[in-house]
């Protein structure tokens, strides 16, 4: 795998971030403590696998967000590959993962239907997990020796993972499967072959057994095909009974449906000739209808006069309501204009600071101020320390020099004291004056020398309590230096912020214009001029249509009060040809009548036919039961010579018949009982000593 691009949005300290890995080799990676190192490679872990160093991943979102998101982009075997992965937080916090891969200059999606699978997916792509990833190519901070403290099962997995090696197991496992059905087959063939070889040592049995039963085929034969003719005389007769029964139902339906039809035109009769009576009535009172039809004529006319003013009334109404509703979407559109203003101020206003911001801006100025001043006093403390320590080398090993000197001019000394006539040092002869001279001489270099020495040991002092001083200021200044980190990226971070919150403070004020100004407009209705003028003119049409909706209604309920005589009228126009079609009517119901009639009595005269014939099959079918047992039982007899060993005796229950009662001989049956196993010829003969 080869990183490509690593895309971080709210991610620990990275609100947004983007790295570029293309043409880096080797990369170093080095700032602060709590700069953002081990973030990249968080962000990298966790787009991969989900995991990072933190027990949950609501820990890894940006203070103060919801929401984080990590794209990383890599390479491998020749493919580029992405990995989306967001993550939002909540009380139920939702996960997003995908997986692409470069198809032709567009990403295509390899995203399974939920994430674990999806996960799988890019573990078998990378063919790598996290355990082993940060066992091998990534030592995660303070875990160098994670590797070498696992289990020995453990150290050969993430091994085997790293080399491949599970391949081989798998390799082994088709092996072993493939040699286990290879020996299977191989005694199934075994045990095939034996039961072969069984069966053709018995090849003279079976051949002497088929010539016997050749004999039998041609002997039964005959009887076999005098018994099938019997009984297809017996299946004839069967059929002719289903005809003769089939037509006798035929011709009892027909007269269940001629009886209906008979009862229908009985119905109609009666219907026809209460209608012509009704006729009848109707034209007698001619005179009265025509009369009460002619002033609903006139209703109807003056209603047709003031439907059409109520339709133009309606038209108006309508345009009215159109003009009206361009009216209030011209003032909506205008309102939604300046509720967005409004809103859009509103939003800018929101994004503005709240004052701690800058309080605790002018706060950590100070705040860094004073821990800048205290590192430098910190820097010079540990320079002056440095200072102190070369004096303090330099100091004993003055006086690490000046130790023999002194030694040496006291041993010079307690010489020439001990001295006669000549000096110890050169031999020659030394007078007492002279001693007493280089004696007093060699006494004041040794004070001037053990003064240097006392004076340095003091200054060996006074370097100590400097050092330990200075050590102690240097000491007490860490704790507060610790947080100079977080305290600069914090207030870049405010900075930022009064940065944006001057720009939104410019971006407000045109949008205040906007909405006083969209304000007033709605405030004086200068909207719809148009619409406006359109809408008087409808108003002034109206007024002058004159409309009454009172004479209207006079009309509506005149017309309604005569539609009774509209529809007698029409009842009237019909009465004169339905009186004559109902006359005609009824002569033909009489002759189909009459044809019905005779039509039932044709069916009786052939029901009484059919039932005489259906009387004669039954008769003959009464010896059909024993003809079907005799065929039967003699084609048992005939595929036991080529299905199954059975001994014959079984035809004694079923058969009766002299001509097949010399096929259960004792010859036969002990024929037959030579070539069945004992025990399918036990199980199957039901004599408890057969063909004996």
């Amino acid at each position: 795998m080869i990183p490509v691009k690593l895309t971080l949005h709210n991610f620990m300290p990275y609100r947004e971030a983007q790295i570029s890995f293309e043409g880096i080799h080797v990369a170093c990676l080095s700032g602060d403590n709590g700069a953002g190192k081990s973030a990249l490679l968080d962000g990298l872990t966790w787009a991969l696998w989900g995991k990072a160093r933190v027990r949950r991943d609501d820990e890894l979102i940006t203070l103060g967000q919801r929401e984080m998101e990590v794209d990383f982009t890599f390479d491998l075997a020749s493919s580029l590959y992405r990995v989306i992965r967001k993550r939002k937080a909540g009380k139920r916090g939702s996960s997003l993962l995908d997986f692409q891969i470069e198809d032709e200059g567009e990403w295509r999606s390899l995203a399974e239907s939920t994430i674990k699978d999806t996960q799988e997916k890019i573990d078998r792509t990378l063919r790598l997990d996290y355990d082993t990833f940060v066992n091998s190519a990534f030592l995660r901070q303070g875990r160098a020796d994670e590797f070498t403290v696992k289990t020995a099962a453990e150290r050969k997995r993430v091994l085997g993972e790293i080399l491949g090696l599970d391949i081989w197991a798998g390799y082994e496992d088709r092996v072993k499967l493939k040699s286990r059905a290879v020996d299977e087959s191989v005694r199934a063939l075994d045990l095939r072959l034996e039961e072969i070889e069984v069966e053709l040592g018995r090849r003279p049995e079976y051949e002497a057994q088929v010539e016997e039963a050749r004999a039998e085929v041609d002997e039964l034969g005959e009887v076999l095909q005098q018994a099938q003719e019997a009984y297809q005389e017996v299946e004839t007769a069967r059929a002719e009974l289903r005809q003769v029964r089939a037509e006798l139902a035929q011709l009892a339906e027909r007269a269940k449906q001629t009886q209906q039809e008979l009862e229908t035109l009985e119905q109609e009769r009666t219907e026809r000739t209460n209608r012509l009576a009704e006729y009848q009535a109707l034209l007698a009172q001619a005179a009265e209808v025509e009369a009460g039809h002619t002033a609903y004529q006139e209703a109807l006319e003056l209603e047709r006069e003031l439907g059409a003013k109520l339709t133009a009334q309606a038209e108006l109404n309508e345009q009215r309501a159109a003009i009206e509703a361009q009216i209030a979407e011209a003032r909506h559109e205008l309102q939604t204009q300046h509720e967005l203003a409004l809103q859009r101020v509103k939003e800018l206003e929101g994004r503005l600071p709240e004052p701690e911001v800058s309080e605790r801006h002018n706060a950590l100025q100070v705040q860094i101020e004073y821990l800048d001043q205290l590192r430098q006093s910190k820097e010079a403390a540990q320079a002056d320390l440095g200072r102190l320590a070369e004096e303090r080398a330099a100091v004993q090993a003055h006086n690490l020099a000046l130790k023999p000197e002194m030694d040496e001019l006291k041993e010079r000394i307690e010489t020439l004291e001990q001295a006669e006539a000549d000096c110890p040092l050169c031999g020659q002869p030394l007078e007492d004056s002279e001693r007493l001279r280089l004696v007093e001489q060699l006494q004041a270099e040794g004070k001037q020398r053990g003064d240097t020495y006392r004076s340095n040991q003091a200054r060996l002092e006074s370097i100590a309590e400097e050092a330990a001083g200075l050590e102690t200021q240097i000491k007490e200044s860490e704790p507060e230096l610790e947080n100079i980190g977080s305290f600069e990226v914090e207030l870049t971070t405010l900075v930022e912020r009064l940065r944006v919150a001057e720009e939104v403070s410019k971006a407000i004020l045109p949008h205040r214009r906007e909405a006083e100004k969209l304000g007033q407009k709605l405030a004086e209705e200068k909207y719809a001029s148009k619409e406006r003028k359109a809408l008087t003119k409808v108003l002034t049409k109206a007024s002058k249509l004159g409309y009454e909706p009172e004479a209207h209604q006079a009309a509506r309920q005149t017309v309604e009060e005569g539609q009774i005589f509209a529809q007698r009228k029409t009842q009237l126009d019909a009465a004169a040809t339905g009186q004559e079609q109902e006359r005609a009517a009824l002569a033909q119901l009489e002759r189909t009548t009459r044809l019905l009639a005779e039509r039932t009595e044709a069916d009786r005269a052939r029901q009484v036919e059919y039932s005489k014939s259906a009387d004669e099959l039954v008769r003959r079918l009464e010896k059909a039961e024993q003809v079907e047992q005799e065929l039967a039982a003699i084609v048992q007899a005939y595929s036991c010579l080529f299905i199954a060993p059975r001994p014959y005796c079984m035809l004694r229950e079923t058969s009766t018949s002299s001509v097949h009662r010399r096929f259960v001989s004792s010859s036969n049956c002990l024929t037959y009982r030579r070539s069945c196993r004992a025990q399918t010829f036990q199980s199957t003969c039901r004599k408890s000593s057969p063909c004996t």
